[in-house]
């Protein structure tokens, strides 16, 4: 007998299949089969070789901590919040990179604007030297006048050359805007603005400009959603303050037989079953890690309150700033032009007086100056208008409505 027992030798073999579903109540539903093989050369075997299976159903559902819906579904929510922030964050992007394109093109529209002046007045001081020369020729004018219109003409045209460089440094610095192939800043393209100003006076209410930023300036929409996230990120820290209750329950059918039909056979007879229904409890001592997490999520949103207030404050002194500025814009356009016209006069009277004889070139000069002067504020009293609508219209959120864009993020492929 004993030789028996020390001789013995027995083999196993197993396989298990098992799948866990989690429930949308934090709980989790598992079905295994399991299948065993056991050989051996025992004499003391009843049935060799045998085969057991078995089909085991079970849950686990917690009652407190991670227990809910809202548990479950904490971190894709989570997911959620981050993906519409980074849109908002993209969509900032966006609109100060159309803002800068639009200041940049008036930047260059007023270049050659102010080009065109300069090359106006070389013309005109061409004129009025041309018309000295021949005074001069004929006695009625002192040589000392053509020296003082040629060092007027050279003056003007120190002033292209000037000119020409600002277009070319404006043009680079929209090429570079634009970042479209085939039209780099080395290139020699020419950038040739074709929409001119439309300075029309708008009649704006301040109050709701302002209560339009505040619903549309894509800082305040992130941080909106970054405070409900916060919430929602305290709700789930305090759960995770809560003991870790849960309730068990297994369900379990066996089956036996000298081979796997006869095994599987009696499983699906379902004659030996059992049943275990537990509760599981687990309280962390003192709780300390749960519970400063839970007090500086607390914290954290608290802090982005008060950041919120502050820059709503921020905003509404933004755009009221903006909404004076386009008014005070409007108000220089009025009078530059004034100043032009009156400069354009005061000119065609100096020219028509130098050539009576009554006044030297010098006034004829300072008119010219003066008309360039008054020339150059309009032009830049209009760009600076265009571009003061595009600053209340960044200020306010809406750029993309006004540059008329639609707004549409890309859906990965699935």
């Amino acid at each position: 007998m004993d030789s028996l027992l020390v001789g013995s030798k027995s083999e196993n073999v197993n396989i298990n299949l098992g799948v866990s579903i989690p429930l949308s109540t934090g709980g989790t539903l598992s079905f295994e089969l399991g299948d065993n093989l056991n050989k051996t050369n025992s004499a003391w075997s009843t049935m060799n070789p045998s085969y057991t299976s078995s089909l085991t159903a079970s849950i686990s559902q917690p009652l407190l901590k991670n227990a809910g819906k809202r548990a479950f579904t904490y971190s894709i929510r989570v997911a959620q919040y981050n993906s519409s922030m980074n849109d908002l964050r993209t969509k900032l992007a966006v609109m100060q990179i159309i803002a800068n394109a639009d200041r940049a093109y008036w930047g260059l529209y007023a270049a050659r604007k102010m080009l065109d002046v300069r090359k106006q007045q070389y013309d005109l001081a061409k004129t009025v030297l041309e018309e000295t020369e021949r005074f001069v020729e004929v006695g009625v004018k002192p040589r000392i006048e053509v020296i003082r219109t040629r060092r007027d003409l050279a003056d003007k045209l120190t002033a292209i050359i000037d000119a020409e460089n600002n277009v070319r440094e404006r043009e680079r610095d929209l090429k570079r805007m634009l970042n479209k192939k085939g039209l780099g800043m080395e290139t020699k393209t020419l950038l040739i603005p074709s929409s001119l100003p439309d300075p029309v006076r708008y009649e704006l209410d301040r109050n709701q400009m302002v209560q339009n930023a505040l619903l549309n300036r894509m800082e305040l929409l992130e941080l909106e959603l970054q405070l409900e996230k916060d919430s929602m990120t305290i709700e789930y820290n305090r759960n995770q303050t809560l003991p870790d209750l849960s309730f068990e329950y297994r369900y379990n059918i066996d089956g036996l037989g000298a081979d796997r039909r006869d095994s599987y056979d009696m499983l699906a007879d379902n004659d030996y079953h059992d049943h275990q229904v537990g509760i599981s409890l687990n309280v962390p001592i003192g709780n300390k890690r749960a519970k400063s997490v839970l007090r500086q999520s607390i914290y954290e949103r608290a802090k982005r309150l008060s950041t919120k207030e502050s820059r709503e404050a921020e905003i509404r002194n933004d755009v009221l700033n903006k909404i004076d500025k386009l008014e005070a814009k409007w108000q220089s356009i009025l009078a530059n032009r004034q100043n032009t016209i009156l400069s354009d006069e005061q000119y065609r009277a100096e020219k028509r007086q130098y050539e009576l004889g009554l006044v030297n070139s010098r006034d004829v000069m300072e008119a010219q100056t003066n008309l360039a002067a008054a020339q150059s504020a309009e032009i830049t009293a209009l760009t600076d208008y265009q571009t003061a609508l595009i600053d209340l219209a960044y200020a306010t959120g809406t750029l993309l409505g006004a540059s008329r864009i639609e707004w549409e993020p890309v859906v990965p492929a699935e």
